[in-house]
């Protein structure tokens, strides 16, 4: 059977505890090769997975004709860079959310996918579990009537991990770029349409400036309303409903990398349960699956670099209004 050979970029935590032991159970896809800056990190990764080749640096996995792909799960404002690199030595890319700081930079990596011809993919995880295709699928049946309001709660604490990149603004810290991409990229898909404009809140860490927590309402074009609260420095929460005209639907537990059950919940207009499904996936695994065989079917995989913009664009709207006091941000017209 043909797999496609992954080179990984890196040895941060999600590639240790979710990245590799799910690419090893995709029968098509196998972890070929792994590269730290520190060689000895991954040569340790190495041994632990049966990986069997392991470079100090990441040109040195990238020279490597046999490679087809890379992972790259190194901290937000290193992307564009190994992107662009890995691009070019010929490899498709599948980099973790964000592509980029910006949606400048997102438009830079469509032109380096149009320029290589590789295919790059931004590792929005969430996008590939059937979870959320379920509830769009109950709500594209009416059995919510018309969607009126979608509310996306989520949040951890990393207030125990002073070190990590998250707290680093010049490395593309902050709970935006880190969760809220999943809860706008989640709203949009539900709601079906793109944001006309936004209004948003946040706190910022008042050593570090990233942004540690964020409330954020979306004014989709087809009037839908969303409104979203993670953050970072909190109590963890995670769920989120979608409000209709004669029903409503609460998922517990949507966003996570973990294999698990999620619930949904599905009540009429006077809140009686009319429906109650469970739905069981690996995201991570459902994503390398989906991405390796779009790469040895020579096809585009989703989200599109096209939606990638299109998130990047809010998320830069969203933070652009939280540093004006929650002024609103218009997106009409701009998202292109």
């Amino acid at each position: 059977m043909e797999k496609v050979r992954w080179g990984i970029l890196g040895t941060a935590s999600i590639a240790r505890r979710h990245a590799i032991p799910a690419i090893k159970l995709v029968p098509f896809a196998e972890v070929a090769a792994i590269a730290s800056r520190d060689g000895s990190k991954a040569a340790a990764m190495a041994q632990e997975f049966g990986i069997p080749r392991a470079f100090a640096g990441y040109d040195e996995l990238l020279a490597k004709a046999d490679i087809d792909a890379v992972y790259i799960p190194l901290p937000n404002d290193m992307h564009l860079t190994w992107i662009e690199k890995a691009a070019a030595a010929g490899k498709h890319v599948l980099c973790e959310k964000p592509l980029g700081l910006n949606a400048e930079e997102v438009r830079r990596v469509m032109e380096i996918a149009r320029k290589t011809g590789r295919y790059i993919v931004e590792g929005v995880t969430s996008y590939f579990n059937p979870l959320h295709r379920r509830v769009a699928e109950l709500i594209a049946e009416g059995r919510i009537g018309e969607v009126r309001s979608i509310h996306i709660n989520l949040g951890w604490s990393f207030r125990d991990k002073p070190g990590d990149f998250r707290w680093r603004k010049e490395q593309g810290g902050g709970a935006l770029l880190d969760i809220g991409g999943y809860c706008v990229s989640t709203a949009r898909r539900l709601a079906g349409a793109e944001p006309g404009w936004v209004s948003a809140a946040a706190l910022f860490h008042p050593e570090h400036g990233v942004d540690t927590d964020m409330a954020m309402l979306l004014a989709f074009v087809n009037g839908v309303r969303a409104v979203i609260d993670f953050s970072l420095f909190s109590a963890y929460r995670n769920e989120y409903s979608v409000v209709g005209t004669t029903g409503r639907i609460k998922v517990e537990n949507p966003f996570g990398n973990g294999a698990g059950t999620r619930r949904i919940l599905l009540t009429d207009i006077g809140g009686a349960p009319a429906l109650e499904e469970e739905v069981t996936a690996y995201q991570m695994k459902e994503q390398f699956a989906t991405v390796s065989r779009c790469f040895l079917q020579g096809e585009a995989p989703s989200p599109t670099l096209e939606e990638s913009l299109a998130n990047a664009m809010v998320l830069d709207a969203c933070l652009q209004s939280a540093a004006a006091d929650g002024a609103k941000v218009t997106l009409t017209g701009k998202m292109a």
